[in-house]
Formats: structure tokens, C-alpha cells, sequence
């Protein structure tokens, strides 16, 4: 009978170093994931009606959670814990996929999706 050896679980130097080429992987930019089919028809009329006279689409409450919920669980398949320059790379990857989502007013055009964003992955994980 031929014998087994044990397998040993890893170092924790391995765990730690495969952790920091987990961080080092965060894409630049950031790949927003498909919607729904609903929603990504809302999203490709919002930006052609935004490209012509600049209006931002009005997003639903509904729509908006199921676009941050796709979003959360997209940034959690790369970190559980994102940073806020991660979060911030994610919102700015939104609203130059879809311009239509600018905030109104002054600022990055962002800045509302970052804070939606921390929340939606801070309740995710």
C-alpha cells in the first residue's frame, strides 16, 4: 500500500504575500459589470440623450440599488474591504461609462456614487 504524505496548510508568509498580490491586482480602471437588461437599456438611452443636451438621467430608487448592488459585488470579487481610492476608482469607472449618472452641481460628478458605494460594500461584506 502506498503511502500518503499530509498535506501542510500554507506559511502564514505565503498567506500574507498572496494577500499583498491581491491588493497589488485592483484594476485600473475599474470594470463596471453588466445590469440588467432593463437597466443597461435605461443606461444606453440615458448617455444618448445626455451626448445631445447634456440632461442626466433620473434613476429610480430601485434602479439605483440594483445598480449598486451589481457594482458591490463586483468590487468584492477583487477586495471585501476596499479603500476610499478604491471606491473612488469604481464611482469615477461609473460615470465615465455612463455620464448620464453625473451627480448635478459642482464636484468629481462622483462624489455621491463613492459615498453609495462604501455603503453598499460596507453592507455587503
Amino acid at each position: 500500500m502506498a503511502s500518503v504524505s499530509p498535506v501542510s496548510p500554507p506559511a502564514s508568509s505565503s498567506i500574507v504575500q498572496l494577500q499583498r498580490e491581491m491588493v497589488a491586482q485592483w484594476p485600473t480602471p475599474f470594470p463596471i459589470p453588466a445590469f440588467s437588461y432593463d437597466i443597461e437599456l435605461r443606461l444606453l438611452k440615458g448617455n444618448e440623450v445626455y451626448e445631445k443636451s447634456k440632461t442626466l438621467l433620473n434613476v429610480s430608487r430601485d434602479m439605483r440599488m440594483d445598480i449598486l448592488d451589481k457594482i458591490a459585488q463586483a468590487v468584492f470579487s477583487y477586495k471585501a474591504y476596499p479603500n476610499t481610492k478604491e471606491i473612488e476608482s469604481v464611482a469615477s469607472a461609473i460615470i465615465t461609462k455612463y455620464p448620464c449618472l453625473k451627480d448635478p452641481g459642482p464636484g468629481t460628478g462622483y462624489d455621491g456614487w463613492t459615498v453609495s458605494i462604501k455603503s453598499a460594500t460596507t453592507d455587503l461584506s
